[in-house]
């Protein structure tokens, strides 16, 4: 259809040219009837004035490149994408090395067209996909961790993303702390008794009387 068009147009550049330069009479011929002719009158007649031939100039098309149309379509969708959660640079401590990432995205998830949330946690992209706003990671090591949250097609492909942002990863021991003011290491004893001797009957001293210890 375009290649039809393009040969219409060159017609017409070689035709118009011409039919814009040539003159119109109109005459009285031997009859004395009206003629119109290109050539002058040899008798009665007079030259007409045409007005100027409207021209058209074709606005040139540029073919748009490979899946780059669908793609700005497919981004289009999605105006901003961040993460709420942790704040960049905060200090987490967890006795399992865990933290919740959230996140929030402006326009709804076109999870029909197969849209998903990834992560991108340390430069490794996670397995791990979902279409809820938030994803738990478990069991970090301790130290800075960075991360990032994209929007993928169902073909993989990024759509938007969001900022890096960092945290740091404080591990805690989950044993119990002594109470305060309690030598590390002991127990409390039963009142009465001094500690570290056992359960021994008020008043006594732990040894048979007269005997040796």
């Amino acid at each position: 259809m375009m290649q039809k068009i393009m040969i219409l147009l060159a017609v017409l550049s070689l035709i118009l040219p011409s039919v814009a330069s040539a003159k119109l009479y109109k005459c009285l011929n031997d009859d004395g009837e009206v003629v119109y002719t290109d050539k002058p009158c040899a008798g009665q007649g007079e030259e007409l004035k045409l007005p100027p031939l409207p021209t058209y100039t074709p606005r040139p098309i540029s073919a748009p490149a490979r899946g780059s149309q669908a793609a700005v379509q497919r981004s289009a969708d999605y105006k901003s994408l961040e993460v709420v959660q942790p704040v960049n640079d905060k200090l987490i401590v967890s006795t399992s090395g865990t933290v919740t990432i959230a996140f929030r995205i402006k326009g709804p998830l076109l999870s029909l067209k197969g849209h998903r949330f990834a992560i991108v946690v340390d430069g490794t992209k996670l397995k791990a996909r979902g279409t809820t706003n938030q994803i738990r990671l478990t069991d970090l090591n301790p130290g800075t961790h960075t991360v990032q949250i994209s929007v993928v097609d169902k073909e993989d492909k990024k759509l938007i993303s969001s900022d890096v942002i960092s945290f740091h990863m404080k591990r805690q021991s989950n044993v119990t702390s002594p109470t305060p003011g309690q030598p590390v290491g002991t127990t409390s004893a039963v009142p009465g008794t001094t500690p570290g001797t056992g359960n021994t009957v008020p008043g006594s001293s732990g040894t048979v009387p007269g005997g040796r210890r």
